[in-house]
C-alpha cells in the first residue's frame, strides 16, 4: 500500500484544524466555577451619563495647556543640547597639540 505525501499532509492538516476547532469551542476555564454568593447578591453596576465628567475635563484644560507648553520647551531644549553635542564629537585635543605633548612626554 502506498500513501502519497500530499494525501498524508492533507490528513494531518485536517486533523490539526479539527483539534483547533474543538479547543476553540471549549468554555473558558472561568466557566467551570459557580459565582460566589456576594456576586449573586450584589446590585448591578450603576451607569452614569458621561456628561458627569465634562466638568473634570474642563477643569483640567489649563493644566493640559501648561503641560503642552512645557513639553514644547523641553523638546526645544533637547534639540539645542543635541546641536551642542555635535561639536563635542571631535577630538578633545587637536592632532598638532597631541603630537607635541606626546613628544614632550617621551612617547
Amino acid at each position: 500500500m502506498q500513501i502519497s505525501v500530499l494525501s498524508f499532509s492533507s490528513r494531518v492538516a485536517a486533523v490539526a484544524f479539527g483539534l483547533v476547532a474543538l479547543v476553540a469551542c471549549a468554555p473558558p476555564p472561568e466557566g467551570r466555577f459557580e459565582p460566589t454568593r456576594p456576586v449573586d447578591e450584589a446590585a448591578p453596576a450603576e451607569l452614569v451619563p458621561t456628561s458627569r465628567f465634562d466638568g473634570v475635563v474642563t477643569d483640567a484644560a489649563p493644566d493640559a495647556e501648561r503641560l503642552e507648553a512645557e513639553a514644547q520647551a523641553l523638546l526645544e531644549r533637547a534639540e539645542r543640547l543635541r546641536q551642542e553635542t555635535q561639536g563635542l564629537a571631535g577630538p578633545v585635543i587637536d592632532p598638532g597639540t597631541r603630537a607635541r605633548l606626546e613628544a614632550a612626554r617621551g612617547g
